[in-house]
C-alpha cells in the first residue's frame, strides 16, 4: 500500500503519485503549479 499522494496534471491529464507534484511534468513539460492533489 502506497503512502503517496496522486497528483494529475491539468494540461495533459498524467496522474503520478508521491508526497509532492512532480518539478515538471514528464508527459507535456509544465512545471509542477499544473498539477493538482487528487482524492484516493
Amino acid at each position: 500500500m502506497s503512502t503517496g499522494k496522486k497528483w494529475q496534471c491539468t494540461v495533459c491529464g498524467l496522474t503520478q503519485e508521491g508526497q509532492a507534484p512532480p518539478k515538471t511534468c514528464p508527459k507535456c513539460g509544465v512545471d509542477s503549479s499544473k498539477f493538482i492533489g487528487l482524492r484516493k
